[in-house]
């Protein structure tokens, strides 16, 4: 089956072939978009791991996404390359200000989003080898939006 769309054709050549993973104690319901699966990080001594939305393959589960976006505080996306190929495969890991860990995805993206308390936390996304960090504060009605891009492979 071929899909005509370009962001079809972007996730293809990413390797994007999972479906979208939701891990959720409560929380709006997105339907046709996900499946139930828990976390791949056992609880940390905080508690069980941050309820977290994952996926966005396809423009149906992008569209969705979006639309579930403002009830997540913290939403990323992951991309590589100059035209920004969105790709999944991500090893994601947040820990909060006391060095906790609040969730560890080993297949994140192309687009994870984490439902955290206010306060402090270090998101490291680690695709290809290269591993981005970023500090963020959790606390504004708005949320956060983290991007990481990765060169990618020489191609």
């Amino acid at each position: 089956m071929t899909h005509p769309t370009p962001a079809f054709r972007r996730f293809r050549r990413a390797g994007a072939s999972a479906a979208c993973t939701l891990a959720l104690t409560a929380g709006p319901a997105l339907p046709a978009l996900a499946q139930v699966a828990a976390p791949s990080a056992a609880p940390s001594a905080a508690g069980p791991a941050a309820p977290y939305l994952n996926g966005g393959i396809g423009l149906d589960e992008q569209q969705a996404m979006k639309q579930a976006a403002r009830d997540w505080p913290l939403r990323m996306t992951f991309s590589e390359h100059r035209n920004d190929v969105f790709v999944a495969g991500v090893d994601l890991r947040v820990t909060d200000g006391q060095g906790r860990s609040r969730l560890h995805l080993d297949a994140a993206g192309p687009i994870t989003y984490v439902r955290l308390p206010p306060g402090r936390y270090r998101v490291s996304a680690r695709h290809h080898g290269q591993t981005e960090t970023r500090e963020v504060t959790i606390g504004a009605p708005a949320g956060v939006d983290l991007a990481f891009h990765w060169q990618g492979p020489k191609p």
